[in-house]
């Protein structure tokens, strides 16, 4: 943004290293549900332009954690009860539940890290796809230029 507005100045702001742009390899052992997960993940990562090789950690995780939350969610429609008696005979709400809740959660925050969500991406400097161009910035472009001209 800085660099867009004009703003920025290398004595002040440092040089920021951004990571090639990539997918890493999948990794092995992921479940059937956690490999198509990957796929799709990088496909929407590549697309975006928001992934380097370095992600691959937080990439298996996500889609580690999604597999868990499907296989329990899974787990749960075929108990078809969301209750369950406690060891003194009391009921309660099974134990999946938290750990789908658990895995759920775990995916949000970490998609968060790619922009995955609505409110994420727009915290991102996500380039926009190839011949589509974002018409605040070129208008912000062209007031820079013209404040360095003068």
């Amino acid at each position: 943004m800085l660099k867009l507005t004009g703003n920025y100045r290398k004595d002040r702001h440092g040089d920021i290293p951004d990571p090639p742009v990539g997918a890493p390899d999948k990794p092995k052992g992921l479940s059937r549900l956690a490999s198509e997960t990957w796929d799709r993940l990088i496909a929407a990562l590549l697309e975006q332009k928001t992934i380097a090789r370095s992600d691959f950690i937080l990439l298996e995780a996500i889609c580690r954690e999604w597999g868990k939350y499907k296989n329990f969610n899974n787990k749960l429609r075929v108990i078809r009860s969301d209750l369950t008696e406690s060891t003194k005979g009391t009921k309660m709400l099974h134990p999946l539940h938290r750990a789908s809740d658990r895995a759920l959660n775990n995916v949000v925050r970490l998609c968060q890290e790619f922009g995955l969500s609505a409110a994420s991406r727009s915290r991102l400097n996500v380039e926009a796809a190839a011949g589509a161009e974002d018409p605040l910035e070129k208008l912000m472009r062209e007031q820079a230029a013209r404040r360095n001209r003068a």
